[in-house]
């Protein structure tokens, strides 16, 4: 349960809004790859073979950098809905807690604020530790900020060695992460919608080498295919804490700011410097959330 809440936002670093748009850019050029043609005939029923020169129907609109695709409202449109098979686990999906509704949409105003005024769009969700609440707060917080009219959201599990945003959505998983990212699968096939704002990408393997995978450029790639395809407002990325692996480290450079989970029983001062140190000068530090508490604690 989150008995408390603190968010310290004040972002350090400088991510400017030209980084924020060239992560999110296509190219013209990129419209000639198989990959768009998969994505044509997945999306509107187009024929064509793999590997010919014939492009999309209509060109991009630029808007400065930004390249905007014209198949994204149809793509968001075209995921198939998640299968429920359990309600959400209360222990990690708790909005309708007293407090933690409050809490957590304290937490999706401020996000949403630094967001606008920097352009930023992917967070990344972690904790020192294993076990302090990142599976809780990413969830509740997609879900938060789904609940706002024509606002999307991606969430997607990043934690390969304990996924667990299926299990705390109570949805089925789709199949391993991994092979998204490595580019074996493709990501229109393994996302699911979960309401009409959210979309996941969910996980149900562990694979040997889950910091290589976040390192390659591979899944530099998928993941803006991803984003660019879709355009949501927000990712939101679970990730493993940061003290236990270097999975995060790998991922810094995907993200454009760190949210960091404490758990108020046990978090040492000591362990949130020491993530304090690993993420200056690489990312910024959006802010500290306190989950948990001690009943008899202001």
């Amino acid at each position: 349960m989150m008995e408390r809440f603190k968010g310290a936002f004040g972002p350090t670093g400088q991510h400017g809004a030209k980084a924020a748009r060239r992560r999110h850019a296509v190219s013209r050029s990129e419209r000639d790859m198989p990959f768009d043609l998969a994505l044509r005939r997945r999306i509107v029923g187009a024929s064509g073979e793999a590997g010919t020169t014939e492009q999309l129907p209509g060109p991009s609109v630029l808007e400065g950098e930004i390249a905007v695709d014209p198949l994204a409202a149809s793509a968001w449109d075209n995921l198939r809905y998640a299968q429920f098979v359990k309600p959400r686990d209360a222990a990690l999906v708790g909005r309708d807690v007293p407090g933690v509704r409050d809490a957590m949409d304290q937490l999706r105003t401020q996000l949403l604020q630094v967001f606008r005024e920097r352009s930023w769009s992917r967070v990344a969700v972690t904790a020192p530790t294993r076990g302090c609440g990142t599976t809780f707060t990413a969830a509740n917080l997609a879900l938060g900020i789904a609940g706002i009219a024509e606002m999307r959201t991606l969430l997607l599990d990043l934690n390969q060695r304990h996924p667990g945003v299926a299990s705390a959505l109570g949805v089925r998983a789709t199949g391993n992460i991994s092979r998204v990212l490595c580019g074996e699968a493709f990501f229109m096939d393994h996302l699911l919608r979960h309401s009409e704002g959210l979309a996941l990408g969910v996980n149900d393997g562990v694979p040997d080498n889950p910091a290589e995978i976040l390192h390659s450029r591979r899944a530099d790639e998928m993941l803006d295919r991803m984003t660019a395809t879709l355009c949501p407002d927000v990712v939101i990325c679970d990730l493993p804490p940061m003290l236990e692996c270097d999975d995060l480290t790998a991922f810094l450079p995907k993200v454009d700011c760190v949210l960091v989970v404490a758990d108020g029983t046990r978090t040492l001062a000591s362990e949130l410097e020491t993530c304090e140190r690993k993420l200056d000068g690489k990312a910024p530090l959006l802010g500290v959330v306190l989950n948990r508490g001690r009943e008899n604690a202001r």
